[in-house]
């Protein structure tokens, strides 16, 4: 049985079950990071779909292409630390209307994961 021929696509806590037992996690917080991992996957894929590579890789130099991926973190850390000074301040302002504080966090990661791939000469 493949999972492209199964009739509904399993969940993500579901594979994360599955991953969980193949690597023998055997804490309830690496369990929780599986799903976590396993849903900004599906999210980085996405985002790759739309965006391709070359938004990362346009210049010909990997150290250009590393500080872009870094300016772009920036970019997500800034926004994470004035959500969270909003919070500390108690403001009266709405919650983050166009990015919630996850969608921030999830974009950290994927950025991180860039990073990597870009290191490791994988990015292409």
């Amino acid at each position: 049985l493949t999972l492209n021929k199964m009739q509904h696509k399993p969940s993500t806590a579901f594979l994360a079950g599955i991953l969980s037992q193949a690597l023998n996690l055997k804490t309830g917080m690496a369990k929780k990071a599986a799903k976590n991992k396993i849903e900004n996957l599906i999210l980085f894929d996405k985002k790759q779909s739309d965006y391709g590579s070359k938004n990362i890789a346009a210049w010909d130099k990997k150290e250009l292409n590393m500080l872009g991926v870094g300016f772009r973190l920036n970019d997500k850390l800034q926004r994470m630390m004035n959500l969270t000074w909003n919070r500390i301040e108690n403001k009266e302002s709405p919650a983050a209307l166009n990015e919630p504080m996850l969608d921030t966090a999830k974009d950290i990661e994927n950025y991180g994961t860039i990073l990597e791939l870009l290191e490791s000469d994988e990015w292409s």
